[in-house]
């Protein structure tokens, strides 16, 4: 395996954002899956995925080439550690080091794309056949009580639909105080990895920024509020930053772009809900709502 460190595992492709990172940074294997290695960099906010080809497409990634991702996996194994370094990854696997370099390979950006000035009727258009696909749902989330759905515990039923609203609306009217009371109650809130509260306001928050983006207005998220990532899973973060950053997964972000284009086809919908067991419903169910309330509020909305 050693023979790694001077030839290095060539990645397939690499997400944009990591260009933001400038210096060397340790890190260690946080878990492994199927699709994915998981790790944690020391001073960042989120996580470093290391990808299958087969996994979607998001931020802060590394994609190999499916046969040098079954090699690693069989490698990286927690608590194996390395370092990060613009272009460059060196790890310490099972049988020796391992390199990965990205250096001049495709790179993917993941914050909203050119967008044409939002068109209310034809959102509301678009939203309202999103509404239709979800209704049909064999098994509803949670979530889904903030369309209108029945579906999922009556606990966490109750506690969504008195809290997510109150976020988006201060989201959208930059209440921070407000917002900052509403996170520390959505987030954690719920099971799995990624917990429904932060996948919520993950959706609330790029959902927001599409918006605004189409709009042609500048906007900037009500910030967190202190320690809020310790309130929940180490993935429910990274979900956190990402939203933060303005940063969302392929599935996602092609689901907003097919709203605001008037391009919505089934099987966006039929990725978004691909994602985790419940993560893609609860996204969608942020994104719609959220969207509804902007638009019913739009010429009203005063921005700082």
């Amino acid at each position: 395996m050693n023979r790694y460190k001077d030839n290095p595992i060539v990645a397939r492709w690499f997400a944009g954002d990591l260009t933001d990172y400038h210096g060397t940074y340790t890190l260690r294997v946080l878990s492994a899956h199927q699709q994915v290695i998981n790790l944690a960099v020391d001073g960042w906010g989120h996580l470093l995925a290391l990808a299958s080809p087969a996994l979607y497409k998001g931020p802060a990634a590394i994609c190999l080439e499916e046969e040098d991702f079954s090699k690693c996996s069989k490698q990286l194994v927690p608590p194996a550690t390395g370092r990060f370094q613009p272009g460059r990854l060196e790890l310490m696997g099972r049988e020796g080091r391992i390199a990965i370099d990205w250096t001049g390979r495709p790179t993917y950006t993941f914050g909203p794309p050119p967008l044409p000035a939002v068109d209310p009727l034809k959102l509301s258009r678009m939203l309202g056949l999103v509404y239709s696909y979800l209704s049909l749902s064999e098994k509803v989330p949670a979530s889904g009580i903030l369309l209108g759905l029945e579906g999922g515990e009556s606990y966490f039923r109750k506690r969504l639909i008195g809290d997510f609203p109150l976020l988006v609306q201060s989201l959208a009217n930059g209440q921070g105080e407000q917002f900052a009371l509403s996170c520390r109650r959505l987030c954690g809130l719920g099971r799995g990895a990624t917990p429904t509260g932060d996948d919520l306001i993950h959706g609330a928050l790029v959902a927001g920024r599409y918006y605004f983006h189409s709009r042609r207005l500048s906007w900037t998220a009500p910030a967190y509020p202190p320690g809020l990532h310790r309130d929940t899973t180490r993935l429910g973060g990274h979900m956190l930053e990402m939203a933060r950053r303005g940063l969302t997964m392929e599935p996602v972000r092609n689901l907003l772009t097919a709203l605001f284009t008037a391009r919505l086809h089934r099987w966006h919908l039929n990725c978004m809900l691909e994602i985790g067991s419940s993560t893609g419903f609860d996204l969608t169910v942020a994104i719609c709502y959220t969207l509804r309330h902007l638009l019913h509020i739009g010429h009203t909305i005063q921005l700082r």
